[in-house]
């Protein structure tokens, strides 16, 4: 009987369990969700910074002198009179405009090009936000893009910042300064290459190749050979333009000092009220009484099944109570039979 007390009782606590999820737990959840969507923004964010550097196709990852500049844009000039390019919407072979050509905040002397990117929290958004357009004035720097985005959780900005390597170091420590919490840093180094050297070479063998080839077409009698000479001359030409093009794009597409920010700060718009213990006790408690409804209107549907199971259950249990005491009634009668026999036995022995 005790058993089926313990088995009755333990449906009863089941049955007035309240499953659901409380509000603070879901809002909690969402607020994870919402702190790694952010992260992976920021992530995403500065890997297609990077990736556009490299499509950009940005050789010289540092400032070319005004000599320099001045030198491959005379190969161009050479480039584009050894081509007899007439055309001059051609683009790809424009001559770029030395003294217009630099940019406001790229080193000329600078061996290597800095960049960092900033995740931070901030206790006021908006303060952070107006310091950080101050400080463009006052470090000189250029703020290229800003995108702004709002959740339920937080209110945050992320800007793209230009700056020269002299005000890199602090306009660093002026951002690191607003955080309370620094999610995320990174700085890397673009280290000065060389290859843009080659180009001058590259141009003057082309040219050379090009007047050998003019040569061959000229002393050639035969068509076919004609034909394969104009081909590879065709080429030659085609190598000149894209190599004008690299050309323009090392004056025209240098690299700069860059900085990442992103800041934001936690709001709670869609946060729950916390619950008294007595408003929680109470809220369980009828949700655990809407479940034992459920469960004896559920229990109801099946009754009869639940009944003949009940039956045949108990008529097990009177089966084996039968067997039992038949069982026992006789290994008693045995016994009884066994000391009768001993008695007699005995009875015998003392008449003799």
């Amino acid at each position: 009987m005790r058993y089926i007390q313990l088995l009755v009782l333990s449906i009863l606590v089941v049955s007035c369990h309240n499953p659901k999820v409380s509000d603070m737990e879901q809002y909690q959840s969402s607020k994870n969700i919402n702190n790694q969507n952010r992260t992976s923004a920021f992530d995403k964010t500065v890997a297609d910074f990077i990736q556009g550097q490299k499509q950009n196709g940005v050789n010289t990852p540092y400032r070319l002198s005004v000599m320099e500049m001045e030198d491959i844009r005379k190969h161009v000039d050479s480039l584009k009179t050894g081509l007899a390019i007439n055309d001059p919407t051609d683009k790809a072979l424009i001559t770029p405009d030395v003294k217009n050509s630099s940019a406001d905040f790229s080193d000329k002397n600078a061996t290597s090009i800095n960049h960092a990117a900033l995740l931070l929290k901030v206790r006021d958004y908006a303060y952070v936000n107006e310091k950080v357009h101050e400080l463009s004035d006052q470090y000189k720097f250029r703020i290229i893009t800003e995108s702004e985005h709002t959740t339920d959780f937080h209110k945050g900005n992320t800007v793209e910042i230009q700056t020269n390597s002299e005000n890199f170091t602090e306009v660093l420590s002026e951002f690191n300064a607003f955080a309370i919490v620094l999610n995320k840093k990174n700085h890397w180094k673009q280290n000065k290459n060389n290859d843009f050297l080659t180009i001058k070479s590259l141009i003057e063998s082309k040219n050379l190749a090009i007047a050998e080839y003019e040569q061959k077409i000229n002393n050639a009698e035969d068509l076919k050979d004609k034909l394969l000479i104009q081909k590879s001359l065709n080429q030659e030409k085609e190598d000149l333009n894209l190599l004008a093009l690299k050309a323009e794009n090392s004056i025209n597409s240098q690299p700069v000092n860059s900085i990442i920010l992103s800041f934001y700060q936690d709001i709670e718009i869609s946060k729950p009220q916390q619950k008294t213990f007595t408003a929680e006790f109470s809220a369980n408690f009828t949700a655990g009484g809407e479940n034992f409804k459920q469960f004896l209107l559920e229990t109801a549907t099946v009754w009869p099944y639940v009944l003949i199971g009940l039956l045949f259950f108990i008529t097990a249990l009177l089966a084996v109570g039968s067997s039992r005491k038949k069982a026992r009634q006789f290994k008693l009668q045995m016994l009884h039979h066994r000391k009768q026999q001993h008695q007699f036995k005995q009875l015998d022995t003392s008449n003799k």
